[in-house]
């Protein structure tokens, strides 16, 4: 009997933990298909609405402002452990403190970034590749890449603390939302895409 209940409490403490590591895996997979829908949406919306040859104009600016934004964002990832540590020390308040100057200091750094590529970038791209890239699509590439480092650390922090549905639920709903929003933007002036990313 004793051998009997044991091996039942194994595979009962089994099939939680089963249960409890597919409903993570679903939680990250819906985190990185809200993420994936938000990265396709405005090359989606450009190649529908103007074509293939417009593409290029939005994705070359696109791919140097996410190098630079990408260095800034880092941030929060290295936080992540840390915040997991303060929620589990119930020290919500050095959480909210902390995100709060955080998210000051990445938007600052954001800021600088957009200003100099905004100022820069149409000439420094005209010689390069010779495109001519309009400033409101150069605007919209610093919008979007603005935006997904703030959703990018904000979902950081939620999984730091364990709020794993939350950010797959906020992520998706960006992805849908960026998909639409891109698109009605889009109808407007093309290079005004990330105008919709933000919105999102």
């Amino acid at each position: 009997k004793i051998q009997t209940t044991t091996i039942g409490s194994i595979r009962g403490i089994e099939s939680r933990e089963l249960i409890l590591q597919m409903r993570t895996g679903l939680k990250s997979f819906s985190i990185q298909a809200g993420a994936t829908m938000g990265g396709y949406a405005p090359v989606a919306a450009i190649n529908q609405l103007a074509g293939p040859a417009a593409v290029p104009l939005f994705t070359l600016p696109n791919q140097i402002m996410s190098l630079v934004a990408g260095v800034i964002g880092t941030f929060g990832g290295l936080m992540l452990p840390v915040f997991g540590e303060a929620w589990a020390r119930g020290d919500v308040a050095w959480i909210q403190s902390a995100v709060t100057k955080l998210l000051e200091k990445v938007l600052l750094l954001l800021a600088a970034a957009s200003a100099g590529f905004i100022a820069l970038g149409g000439p420094f791209l005209k010689a390069w590749v010779r495109l001519d890239i309009s400033t409101l699509m150069l605007v919209s590439v610093c919008l979007i890449a603005c935006g997904m480092n703030v959703t990018s650390f904000l979902k950081f922090m939620l999984s730091g603390i364990n709020r794993h549905r939350v950010a797959a639920i906020s992520e998706l709903l960006n992805g849908v939302l960026s998909l639409a929003l891109a698109s009605l933007a889009c109808r407007v002036s093309v290079d005004a895409v990330g105008v919709g990313i933000a919105l999102a």
